[in-house]
């Protein structure tokens, strides 16, 4: 059960989000808002740059050596195999570009469409399975055929919210080492606790504007060692292709800030804090059954919900100022650390409403 402590308390005084005073935010999986903390730092940034000119770009470098520490350090990941990069759909590519063209993919159906379409613009040869109750049993069947060099998915499936099982993960690399796990982390990382060094995944690839409220035009990749060993580049040469010329430096230094931030706010604290919100939200979703078979047999959550709705009652809910996005063949709303209680009780009551 949810239970209200002084940590929300504490947040409004450290944390703070003004966009959460002005509406029902429910639409983080969509874009994380953006604190005062965030956007004071930013603003020093630019007057930094303002005054110092060339000089700002100069110091970038070394910043974003620290950046890529803090990186590393927040999800315990190899130092000079983490890179700050524009987002996910650019880092992914990158990826992509170090692996053997003749390498095979296991992938979704549903899955991100920015990941499935740079896997098909290389030509990689593919085949793709539903999300369903029995998908770890397919992943287990497809890759035993020994026909894929890669699985490829997504961490937490940006329609459903279906999250992939970490410990599932562990056994398929156990049974199947030589095969490549590369995960679109976007709707993870900052979502769920992740030590990259101690998982399975060999590339996590993601979008920091999310759930690590780190803003636009930043994200990360992290490499495993067992990455490296399949890639045509080295980790330098990663690098390389990245940061030489013109790289966006407000942004990479934003989501450092935003990982300090996490960091010193306690991050582990902050996700007890959204897990238990999580679980009063599932339990709240499951009563007026509104969540499908495969959400409700899930033995770890992730934070984003779905729900059966078109076009009017999406429209309905944005003008009872309840932010949330369409998304498939339904209304999709997500919880991060920030919410409370009464704002699953407003969702409910305008269901309830809308329904009657």
């Amino acid at each position: 059960m949810y239970c209200k402590n002084t940590l929300y308390s504490t947040l409004l005084k450290n944390f703070v989000f003004p966009l959460l005073q002005s509406c029902t935010y429910l639409n983080t999986a969509y874009v994380g808002p953006m604190s005062t903390a965030l956007q004071n730092f930013r603003a020093q940034q630019e007057e930094i740059y303002l005054k110092e000119g060339d000089h700002y770009k100069i110091k970038a470098y070394e910043d974003l050596e620290h950046g890529h520490a803090v990186m590393a350090s927040f999800f315990n990941a190899s130092r000079p195999q983490t890179f700050g990069v524009f987002n996910f759909s650019t880092g992914i590519r990158w990826v992509l570009d170090a692996l053997p063209k003749n390498y095979r993919f296991l992938t979704l159906e549903e899955d991100y469409p920015s990941l499935r379409f740079a896997i098909e613009e290389r030509g990689f040869s593919t085949a793709a399975l539903p999300i369903s109750e029995h998908l770890e049993s397919e992943i287990d069947k497809q890759l035993s055929t020994g026909a894929f060099e890669v699985l490829a998915f997504s961490m937490v499936q940006y329609i459903s919210g279906y999250k992939m099982d970490l410990d599932f993960l562990k056994k398929i690399k156990e049974k199947y080492p030589q095969v490549l796990l590369i995960t679109d982390g976007t709707q993870f990382l900052g979502a769920h606790a992740f030590d990259f060094n101690n998982s399975p995944i060999d590339a996590v690839v993601a979008s920091g504007y999310k759930w690590l409220l780190a803003g636009f035009g930043n994200g990360i990749i992290m490499l495993s060692d067992g990455f490296l060993k399949h890639s045509l580049w080295s980790a330098q040469q990663f690098y390389d292709k990245i940061f030489t010329g013109h790289f966006d430096i407000l942004a990479t230094a934003s989501i450092r800030f935003a990982l300090q931030q996490l960091e010193e706010m306690d991050f582990d604290q902050l996700l007890k804090q959204k897990a238990s919100l999580t679980s009063y939200f599932k339990t709240t979703l499951q009563e007026h059954q509104l969540l499908d078979s495969r959400k409700i047999s899930q033995k770890q959550d992730s934070s984003i919900f779905s729900i059966p709705g078109d076009e009017k009652m999406y429209q309905a809910l944005l003008d009872q100022n309840i932010r949330c996005a369409m998304r498939g063949s339904g209304i999709r709303f997500s919880v991060h650390f920030y919410n409370q209680e009464d704002d699953i009780h407003r969702l409910v009551d305008f269901l309830k409403s809308y329904k009657s």
